[in-house]
C-alpha cells in the first residue's frame, strides 16, 4: 500500500514528524499529481509506475475516508465531555477564519494534544491517541510512495517523466529531478531558477550539467551552491578558473578537493592559499599532484601542511626536475 501527499510528506521528511493531515485542496492537488504521473507512464507502458499509481488511487481514498472517520469520532468524543475548555478550544478552532489552513490546523491538534494528556479523562485520551495512530499510518505509507517516486525522478531517462518533476509543487521532488544525469539543458535553465537552494544544490552536483548552467551557478549568490559546482569534476577548467578567484575560503577549499582541478590553480593554491585549502588539496588530489605543485608545497613552512604531507607520503618525495640539496662538506 502506498499513498501520497504531498504536503505531509515533505513536513514528515524534512522536520519529522506531523499530527494534522492536509486539507481537501492539497488531497485533491495530489490525486491531480497521481493521475498526470499515471497517463504519462500509461503513454510510455512503464507497468511499475503504473501498478504504483493505480495503488496510490486506492489507498488513499480508503486512507481518507478512514481518517474522516475517526477524526469525527474524536470531534463527537470531544463535544460529549463535560470538560468546557477542551469544548471551547474546539469551538474556537472550528470558528477560526480557516479551519482547514495547515497552520491553523496544526496549531490547533499541538495544543489539544498537550491539553488531552493533561486530562483525566480516558474516552478522550484513547479517542486522540486512535487518531494518533492513524496519522502515523497515514505518515508511513505517505513516506513509503513519496520515496519511490523520489527515486523515479532521480533515475528516469524519460523526459516527458523529468519535464512533470522538475515542474513539481514539492521541492524534494524537483531536487531528485535536479540530480538525475539525463535533465535535458531547457529543465536544467528551469531548475537553475529555482527558488530553493536546495533544488540549485543538487543541480550544481549534478555530473551532466552543462557549462551554461554552471556558469550561472559559480555565481549564485549562495556560497552553498558555489561549493558544489567547485566540488563538481565536470565542471569545464575555465570555470574553475573563475571560482579559483571566489574570496569565500570554503569555496576554495571545495575547489582544492576538485578531482579535475588544472594544474595552473592547483600550483597556485601550494603557493598561496591557506594550510586550510593547502591541506585540502594534499588528501584529496595526492595522485595527481605534479613536480612544480609538490616543490611548492614541501617549500611551505606552516606545520598544517608539513603534516598533510607526511600523512599522505608526500613529504619526502623529491620531486623530478629540482635539484637534491648539496651535501655538507666534512
Amino acid at each position: 500500500m502506498r499513498r501520497l501527499s504531498l504536503i505531509i510528506v515533505s513536513l514528515f521528511l524534512f522536520a519529522g514528524c506531523t499530527l494534522f493531515s492536509p486539507d481537501a485542496t492539497q488531497d485533491e492537488q495530489a490525486l491531480q499529481d497521481n493521475a498526470t504521473l499515471h497517463d504519462i507512464s500509461e503513454k510510455k507502458e512503464d507497468s511499475e509506475t503504473l501498478v504504483l499509481t493505480d495503488q496510490y488511487q486506492v489507498d488513499s481514498k480508503q486512507l481518507l475516508t478512514e481518517q474522516n472517520q475517526i477524526r469525527e469520532d474524536f470531534f463527537l468524543t470531544a463535544e460529549s465531555l463535560e470538560n468546557t475548555e477542551v469544548r471551547a478550544r474546539y469551538k474556537v478552532y472550528m470558528k477560526s477564519e480557516d479551519p482547514k489552513d495547515p497552520t491553523t490546523e496544526a496549531m490547533y491538534w499541538q495544543d489539544i494534544g498537550i491539553l488531552v494528556q493533561s486530562q483525566d479523562d480516558e474516552a478522550l485520551r484513547n479517542a486522540f491517541l486512535e487518531y494518533q495512530q492513524k496519522e502515523r499510518e497515514r505518515n508511513k505509507l505517505d513516506g513509503e510512495y513519496f520515496r519511490e517516486i523520489m527515486t523515479l525522478a532521480r533515475e528516469t531517462e524519460e523526459e516527458e517523466l523529468l519535464r512533470f518533476f522538475a515542474a513539481h509543487s514539492n521541492e524534494g521532488v524537483r531536487s531528485d529531478a535536479a540530480k538525475n544525469i539525463y535533465l535535458p539543458k531547457d529543465l536544467q535553465k528551469v531548475l537553475v531558477e529555482d527558488k530553493s537552494w536546495i533544488v540549485r544544490q543538487y543541480l550544481g552536483a549534478n555530473r551532466g550539467i552543462e557549462d551554461e548552467i554552471a556558469q550561472i551557478l559559480a555565481q549564485d549568490p549562495d556560497e552553498k551552491i558555489r561549493w558544489v559546482i567547485a566540488l563538481n569534476p565536470m565542471v569545464s577548467p575555465d570555470i574553475l578558473r573563475e571560482l579559483a578567484k571566489d574570496n569565500q575560503l570554503e569555496v576554495q577549499q571545495k575547489l582544492a578537493r576538485n578531482k579535475n582541478l588544472p594544474s595552473d590553480i592547483a600550483l597556485r593554491m601550494a603557493e598561496e592559499s591557506t594550510p586550510f585549502v593547502v591541506v585540502a588539496l594534499i588528501k584529496a588530489n595526492k595522485e595527481s599532484i605534479d613536480n612544480a605543485t609538490l616543490a611548492a608545497l614541501q617549500a611551505r613552512e606552516e606545520e598544517e601542511i608539513k603534516e598533510a604531507l607526511m600523512e599522505m607520503g608526500l613529504h619526502d618525495i623529491m620531486p623530478e626536475g629540482v635539484p637534491e640539496p648539496e651535501t655538507p662538506q666534512e
